[in-house]
């Protein structure tokens, strides 16, 4: 999302919590030895279990100085996104 930015998916989630109190979102946290247990019995989460404990690591450098370009932060990123999703009528 950004060269020097971390924002885990647990942030992401409590972003949203944080800016959409009208979509009354729960966040709970699940322990990736519980999702690898989980994934033995639900097919869906089984594409997960390969991504746990990864750190995903992007650059934003040669953008910026190649075209110049200047990021925006991952919260207003994920917010902007976030927000064009519910106005799509996507997200309810």
């Amino acid at each position: 999302m950004a060269a020097s930015q971390t924002l885990t998916m647990l942030d992401v989630a409590r972003l949203y919590q944080r800016h959409f109190p009208q979509l009354h979102l729960h966040v709970r946290p699940l322990p990736n030895w519980a999702t690898r247990v989980a994934a033995k019995f639900i097919p869906s989460l089984r594409a997960l279990v390969p991504m746990l404990d990864r750190q995903y690591h992007h650059t934003t450098a040669a953008a910026e100085t190649d075209l110049g370009w200047q990021q925006h932060t991952p919260d207003d990123t994920v917010l902007a996104a976030a927000q064009r999703l519910i106005s799509l009528g996507l997200v309810k």
